[in-house]
């Protein structure tokens, strides 16, 4: 009887382990513990989880099947994951799937289950990672077995038991902790390296931008005292002389407003890329240093301004750099798109999905900047055409990888809940919305605010960008050269050379063409001319003949008054149509070197740039209001002072944005001359509203009627487009 009890008590199955508080038994005795427990600590490294487990009698646990591996699964949330106790005995050994044998409590069964859509285990970042976590989702990645805190990464602890730590942990336990403080002090001396040539590297655009304005200000200082040549009138001299000093402080004055607008965005933007790229660039290179200075991510957030700094330190006017930066855009996008094509066809599903896109836009973008690339030909765009584009396809590129990323990263920490605590996924919200951000914010009116608040900083003001749209105007030439340019080409011609076909509108089809009118002209010296005529070609359509009219009374009234004939710059006469370019350069010279600014007003007036140009640079350049004499053209139903109040309402809501120009590139460069000087068209769309205002002001002079024609003293020009056979301005 005693043998068969004996029997029966031998096959009852053993009873149930006594369990410490919130642990769970095993269903399975064979397992390694018998109790599970899931601390609600979290720790960043597996020597904690030793400590707690150890304070419970047990161990952090070693999965030895996939039974028991869905068991425990059950124990952690789906977006968390847990230390288990095992570890790579040959970390060193720079191969991240060898050596996974031995967990904390002894041999390890063999058993695994990493994550293969991850590549795990990978040594993410090309540092050590000889220890395993367990995902909410069953699946095992590789971690570091001591996590730097600055990385935001922690871990709850797995713990299994009864039992305790193998006597060969105690040693692996050493060489897991040297691993890991041999790695931080690798990291350590590559943040020591990096760090500083980062900031040597970030400092270049200041080092070039400081000593380039050096440069020009000790050129402008040398060229100062120049006196330009001793022939001439002592009036010639004299107005050589103030013409030079003029131009000096447009120079200077531009020069200091572009430190502040272009140096400030060009320092800005590259500091905060080269900075914020550093980990990222690092970690590709397999050389990870976040674990000293937090996840990259987070970094990059840094760096999404920056291409919008950059280029917000190009202004309109800069040809040589605009056309550089296009080339350089069409390299970056072809070779990304490549890179990335290339990448997403040996990728996983989730970086297919991610490197497909981004090789898209970066091809489209190249695409789009294929036309930047002309420099010659009739689809050649202009500078400010050229910046535009760089504008529109940055913001464009900006919005759909934001938007690109943020959907990435929801729908892989959907698919994956454990990635939610991760900071490179968390940290692809916030990129993606700060490029998201800076593409709806970077309008032009909102760009060209932030050139005019960044040009006033030290109190500039207004004057500053006018002179600052001066010195664009003659594209940056030292002003002794500009002078000698200008007296070199400066011509006139004698009122009683002129006809009435000469001012003809090409529609009359009698006008006379620029070689005949260049025949009639005549070397002038700087400050004896006449009068710089203002008008605008297309009036003669509105009121055929009437200009030629306005013209020969004022000349009439003129020798009159003064008992010699008047002489006129008139531009399809004395631009030399072999080379416009330089001519151009020269016209505030060229309006400076007039004794009056004559305006012959029709309805066209307005809405040529040109005239409006003329007017502003005229007075710029020092012209008084007694010097400005304006005349209205009638048309053939109109009477004096409906010509006068329809002019004056043109003048009343002027807006350089609609003006036009008889070629479009003049007017780009027009438009790029006034972007440069006051950021965008507002300011200077009040300046020259105001200067009308002022000019039909009692303190100003005021318009007085004359043979059907009215003067004023006021401000205005034009060196407008001239019909077809004469491609002017």
């Amino acid at each position: 009887m005693l043998a068969n009890l004996a029997a029966a008590l031998a096959v009852q199955p053993p009873p149930p382990p006594t369990c410490p508080d919130g642990a769970t038994a095993a269903p399975n005795a064979t397992w390694g513990g018998a109790c599970f427990l899931l601390t609600a600590q979290r720790t960043p490294a597996l020597r904690q989880c030793v400590e707690w487990c150890g304070e419970q009698g047990m161990t952090p646990a070693c999965i030895g099947s996939a039974e028991e591996n869905a068991f425990v699964v059950e124990l952690v949330p789906e977006d968390d994951g847990a230390f288990i106790g095992l570890y790579q005995n040959d970390g060193t050994s720079g191969v991240p799937a060898e050596g996974w044998d031995r967990c904390v409590g002894g041999e390890a069964s063999g058993f695994t289950n990493w994550d293969v859509s991850f590549g795990e285990p990978n040594d993410y970042g090309g540092s050590p990672q000889s220890c395993a976590v367990l995902t909410g989702q069953g699946t095992w990645w590789d971690v570091t077995c001591a996590l730097p805190l600055v990385l935001l990464e922690s871990y709850r602890c797995l713990c299994e038991g009864p039992s305790w730590p193998s006597d060969s942990f105690q040693q692996d336990l050493e060489v897991l902790q040297d691993e890991a403080e041999a790695g931080m002090s690798k990291a350590n001396a590559r943040v020591a390296v990096v760090y500083p040539v980062c900031f040597l590297v970030a400092f270049i655009p200041a080092v070039f931008l400081l000593g380039r304005h050096w440069l020009l200000r000790g050129a402008s200082s040398e060229g100062e005292g120049d006196a330009g040549g001793d022939e001439g009138s002592r009036r010639s001299l004299r107005v050589r002389a103030l013409q030079r000093t003029r131009l000096h402080a447009a120079r200077r004055s531009a020069a200091q407003r572009r430190l502040r607008v272009s140096g400030l965005m060009a320092q800005s933007g590259w500091a905060v890329m080269v900075f914020g790229a550093a980990p990222a660039i690092m970690q590709a290179a397999g050389n990870r240093i976040s674990h000293v200075v937090g996840p990259e991510a987070l970094w990059f957030i840094m760096a999404a301004p920056g291409p919008f700094l950059l280029l917000l330190a190009l202004l309109p006017t800069d040809a040589r750099a605009i056309r550089s930066v296009c080339a350089l855009s069409f390299a970056i996008c072809v070779g990304l798109g490549l890179l990335w094509a290339f990448a997403a066809l040996g990728g996983n599903d989730a970086e297919v999905a991610l490197l497909a896109p981004f090789s898209v836009l970066c091809l489209a973008a190249a695409v789009g900047l294929g036309p930047t690339l002309l420099c010659r030909g009739p689809r050649t765009m202009q500078p400010r055409q050229k910046l535009h584009r760089l504008w529109l396809l940055l913001r464009l590129n900006s919005l759909a990888v934001g938007m690109l990323f943020v959907g990435w990263a929801s729908a892989v920490i959907s698919d994956k809940p454990p990635l939610r605590r991760e900071p490179l996924y968390i940290g692809l919200f916030p990129y993606g919305a700060t490029l998201i951000v800076c593409a709806l914010v970077s309008t032009p009116a909102n760009r060209g605010r932030l050139h005019r608040r960044l040009g006033r900083l030290g109190g500039g003001g207004s004057e500053e960008e006018e002179a600052a749209a001066i010195s664009a105007l003659v594209a940056g030439a030292h002003p002794a050269v500009a002078l000698a340019n200008a007296a070199k080409m400066f011509r006139c011609l004698r009122a009683s050379s002129l006809t009435e076909e000469d001012l003809a509108g090409a529609a009359l089809g009698v006008s006379s063409s620029a070689a005949e009118l260049a025949a009639k002209t005549e070397d002038a010296q700087l400050g004896e001319v006449t009068c710089f005529l203002s008008h605008s070609w297309r009036d003669e359509d509105a009121a055929p003949g009437q200009k030629f009219k306005v013209f020969a009374s004022w000349a009439r009234e003129h020798e009159q008054t003064t008992g010699r004939e008047p002489t006129l710059w008139l531009d399809k006469a004395c631009i030399d149509q072999t080379n416009i370019d330089q001519c151009l350069a020269c016209l505030p010279v060229f309006l400076s070197g007039c004794e009056i600014l004559l305006i012959v007003a029709g309805p066209t007036y307005c809405s040529r740039l040109w005239c409006v140009m003329e007017i502003f640079t005229f007075m710029r350049m020092g012209g008084a209001m007694d010097r400005v004499s304006l005349r209205l053209i009638t048309g053939p139903d109109q009477n004096q002072a409906a010509a006068e109040k329809e002019l004056t309402a043109q003048l009343a809501t002027f807006n350089a944005a609609e003006a036009q120009c008889f070629k479009q590139e003049d007017r780009q460069r027009l438009l790029a001359v006034i972007e440069a000087g006051f950021g965008n068209f507002s300011d200077f769309n009040k300046g020259v509203r105001s200067m009308f205002e002022l000019r039909r002001e009692p303190s100003a002079a005021s318009l007085q009627q004359v043979d059907g024609t009215s003067e004023a003293g006021g401000r205005s020009v034009e060196l407008e487009n001239v019909p077809v056979e004469v491609p002017r301005p």
